[in-house]
């Protein structure tokens, strides 16, 4: 009779350990690298955003370029209306000065400059209604197309009055007066307002 033998396997430990021993140089590596890692990934996260915030920059360059080409074909287009002489400031400012007084407005002071472009300034301090004041300022520029408003100022003095103070003052812009040889400009003084 034939006895069968039985054979018991008996774990090794050594690929255990092996396996121990790889892991720990695993985890050894890892937290060795990692910093290395995470260096590399912020450079690159910063490459990208810089490379963004340079494609942004440059979009805004193209915008500004095509928006200054669409300003200067538009200009080009537009009718270029002849300015005034320089002789006729004079006249112009007077004009306004009455088409003030036409809409009702009460003037107490006028005075007339010359900026530092040589060109005439008008200042006018005064009363009235809104309204009228309002209708004064859109026919003036509809009625000279070289007067520019650099300044207008409304103050009420009780709420219950329809009555506001204002300030508007106002350029004549002009072609400059052809100068002869040795001449001065001088400024026009000061133009008082006629009694009410």
């Amino acid at each position: 009779m034939t006895r069968l033998r039985t054979f018991h396997h008996r774990p090794d430990a050594a690929p255990a350990a092996a396996g121990l021993v790889l892991l720990a140089l695993a985890v050894l590596l890892a937290a060795w690298a990692a910093p290395r890692w995470r260096a590399e990934a912020e450079a690159a996260r910063a490459r990208h955003r810089a490379a963004q915030a340079q494609a942004v920059d440059e979009a805004v360059r193209e915008a500004v370029r095509q928006h200054e080409r669409q300003q200067a074909a538009k200009a080009e287009t537009l009718p270029h209306w002849p300015w005034p002489d320089a002789a006729a400031s004079p006249r112009r400012a007077a004009a306004l000065d009455l088409l003030a007084r036409r809409q009702g407005l009460q003037l107490l002071q006028v005075r007339q400059q010359l900026d530092a472009a040589q060109h005439w300034q008008v200042s006018m301090v005064g009363s009235g209604a809104y309204g009228d004041i309002r209708r004064f300022v859109e026919r003036a520029l509809a009625a000279d197309p070289a007067l520019a408003l650099d300044r207008l100022r409304l103050q009420r003095d009780d709420a219950d009055t329809p009555v506001l103070r204002f300030e508007l003052q106002w350029s004549l812009l002009h072609h400059p007066a052809p100068r002869s040889a040795g001449a001065t400009e001088a400024a026009p003084g000061p133009a008082k307002a006629p009694p009410p």
